[in-house]
């Protein structure tokens, strides 16, 4: 759980501290263009709690070394830039820049040791898919030439955490304790300590109590014989999931409670959700749903935080579903079960890619001893989608798409009756202009379309287009004129056939009455239908949401409102 301490960045700042050293004398008041390196190293060792005078000296000796064109300087004040920052995406800038000028044999230390850096840089920045990456290219490029073992140890180190993460726990306690014995051979106490918490992390997630109890209780010899209270929390965190899994709840509950203070007092955000989850599951197994449901909620703040989750906690969002499903809390359970769906969808996006990433290049030359557990592992490559991926989160998904489907549909429909309801429905009888060259396009007399369109205006005006007998044959006989010349006057002139024509007169008139006339807005949908023109409730609905892209029994219901 705790995040290592990295030794590459301690030898960094150790050696640039005794290249400060050999500098005496002050440069407080000299102009910064002015100070030599070893002047402006002594004043960033001076100045470590003024950041703002202390980049002021970083950005002197980064454009002191820029102008004299020396790759070294340039490198160490980038160096200096990487520790101080406080911001990831700083750290992350500054390592590009290292990587970009000392790719040179002259450099390669520096070149592997910035994509070093970066790898830890992105891992705080939860980027887990790209620490990988340059974790990898860490051990690659280490391999190449001048090996240094404990450089490769470190990369192995923080491939085992984010191995770890994704339930490669056999791998990740194998490379945990690689490490942590190399570190306990050299007598080097502080780096194979600090190891320590991630090995019993490990065990934890193995369900193997002795051997975590094991390391833990080494970690806490340590520390009763030192006054360094460092790893106390994780200490105290690791022993807290150990009681949950011996199913001592109390002493679960005991141990979490003292590490919580002092994980917050050093912010650990991603080791304090792991304290709620763990208060939460101990007290759901006691009964205690008040404290459960309250500590999982803490779980949750952390989570809208950091904006980052563990997968192992992932059980908690469903805890607290169950329980507000169970008190019939809709609304809550509504909040948590979104919670969850987007929660799904980072693990599943985030750790999938880091799989297969896993998968495709961790088989190099250097990690051939590991092929074979790769092997055997990587036809449960797709364990973790398929846990997140469950039944009832697709038909959840499903529901919410049907939901949102017919909320848009519905709202479509109100904008289109609120036009409707506005728009005037009384029909115009604008006489229509007959142009000249009409007669040559229709090859009709412009007497005849004349007569036509005055007939067609006293139609409409009289509303004869409700008589459900009515055809073009029929209108043609009644206008004294043959069918053919009025559906080509219909046609040209109202830019619609015949059938259509009639329908979108009759739908017309319905809108209007429906609006004007509350009677008949009690009529059955057939009845409607039948009152202006159609033999069918289906035609009239048909007709009507041709005309409207509304169904009728929508406008009616509206209407009601």
């Amino acid at each position: 759980m705790p995040r290592f301490i990295v030794p590459i960045i301690i030898c960094m700042v150790l050696s640039m501290e005794l290249y400060a050293q050999k500098s005496s004398s002050d440069s407080t008041n000299t102009p910064f263009s002015k100070l030599d390196y070893e002047a402006i190293v002594d004043n960033i060792s001076k100045h470590q709690d003024n950041p703002q005078l202390l980049f002021k000296y970083i950005n002197a000796f980064t454009k002191k070394a820029k102008k004299e064109n020396d790759t070294l300087q340039l490198i160490k004040s980038y160096s200096f830039a990487i520790f101080y920052s406080k911001l990831e995406e700083h750290k992350i800038k500054f390592a590009d820049s290292i990587i970009s000028i000392s790719n040179k044999p002259a450099y390669r230390s520096n070149f592997i040791n910035a994509y070093y850096l970066r790898g830890i840089a992105y891992y705080n920045m939860n980027s887990y898919d790209k620490a990988l990456e340059d974790f990898l290219k860490v051990k690659k490029l280490n391999s190449n030439q001048g090996f240094d073992y404990e450089l490769d140890l470190q990369a192995d180190y923080n491939i085992g955490i984010i191995k770890n993460r994704i339930g490669e726990y056999e791998t990740s306690v194998k490379l945990f304790k690689k490490a942590y014995n190399y570190y306990a051979q050299k007598d080097d106490e502080v780096y194979a300590l600090n190891i320590l918490p991630s090995i019993v992390d490990a065990y934890i997630n193995l369900k193997q109590i002795d051997s975590s109890l094991y390391y833990n209780n080494i970690l806490i010899k340590y520390l009763h014989n030192t006054n360094d209270n460092g790893l106390l929390p994780y200490y105290l965190l690791n022993e807290g999931a150990i009681n949950l899994q011996k199913k001592e709840y109390n002493a679960s509950i005991n141990s979490i409670n003292k590490a919580i203070p002092l994980l917050s007092e050093i912010k650990d955000y991603h080791n304090l959700q792991f304290c709620y989850y763990y208060l939460g599951v101990n007290y759901s197994y006691l009964n205690d749903n008040e404290a459960s449901i309250k500590n999982l909620k803490k779980m949750d703040s952390i989570f809208l935080k950091i904006k980052d989750i563990h997968p192992n906690t992932r059980k908690g969002y469903e805890l607290l579903i169950n329980y507000h499903k169970k008190n019939k809390d809709q609304p809550n359970e509504l909040i948590y079960v979104n919670r969850l769906l987007g929660i799904d969808s980072v693990l599943t996006k985030n750790y999938k890619r880091l799989s297969k990433t896993m998968f495709k290049e961790y088989d190099t030359p250097k990690l051939l001893v590991e092929k074979e557990r790769i092997i055997n592992t990587i036809n449960d490559k797709n364990q973790i989608s398929k846990k997140y991926l469950s039944t009832a989160a697709i038909v959840l998904i499903i529901l919410v798409i049907v939901v949102i489907y017919y909320f848009n549909e519905n709202k479509k429909n109100k904008r289109k009756f609120e036009s409707l309801f506005n728009k005037n429905k009384d029909i115009e009888n604008t006489p229509i202009q007959i142009k000249s060259d009409d007669t040559i396009n229709l090859n009709i007399n412009s007497d005849v379309i004349d007569d036509i369109l005055l007939k067609l205006e006293t139609f409409e005006k009289n509303n004869d287009f409700i008589n459900s007998n009515l055809t073009l044959n029929s209108l043609a006989k009644d206008f004294e004129t043959n069918s053919k010349y009025l559906s080509k006057i219909v046609n040209h002139y109202k830019n619609k056939n015949f059938s259509n024509y009639l329908n979108d007169l009759r739908i017309d008139y319905a809108v209007h009455k429906l609006q004007h006339e509350n009677v008949f807005r009690n009529y059955t949908i057939k009845a409607i239908g039948n009152e202006v023109g159609f033999n069918s409730a289906e035609s009239f609905s048909k007709a009507f949401y041709k005309s409207t892209g509304l169904k009728p029994s929508f406008f009616l219901r509206q209407l009601n409102k």
